[in-house]
């Protein structure tokens, strides 16, 4: 197996899919990598990174995860798990996702 360097993971997202998949990242990451993430429950994002303090960081807003993790490689990758494309397409243009905040259409 290929040798994994350490990235900066961004992951916007943490519900029913998105906790379980961020904390399985957060397992596997190489040490000294670091996983953002955001999402409008706050009880969710604190379960994560009490569970990974070394790994998982808390981002302010989904802009925050990608400022963070797209700004360094092209390697490094960020997750959006958000249902509607006009969020996905917000978070991609590092612009605020006012309706992820607000519940979303």
């Amino acid at each position: 197996m290929a040798e994994l360097k350490v990235v900066k993971v961004g992951f916007v997202g943490l519900g029913a899919m998105g906790s379980p998949m961020a904390g399985h990242l957060a397992e596997k990451l190489p040490k000294g990598s670091h996983l953002f993430v955001f999402d409008i429950m706050q009880k969710l994002v604190d379960e994560l990174c009490s569970k990974y303090p070394d790994t998982v960081t808390q981002s302010k807003n989904a802009k925050d995860v990608t400022d963070n993790s797209v700004r360094c490689t092209l390697q490094d990758t960020s997750l959006p798990l958000i249902h509607t494309g006009h969020n996905i397409h917000n978070v991609a243009r590092r612009q605020t996702c006012q309706d992820c905040v607000h519940g979303g259409p």
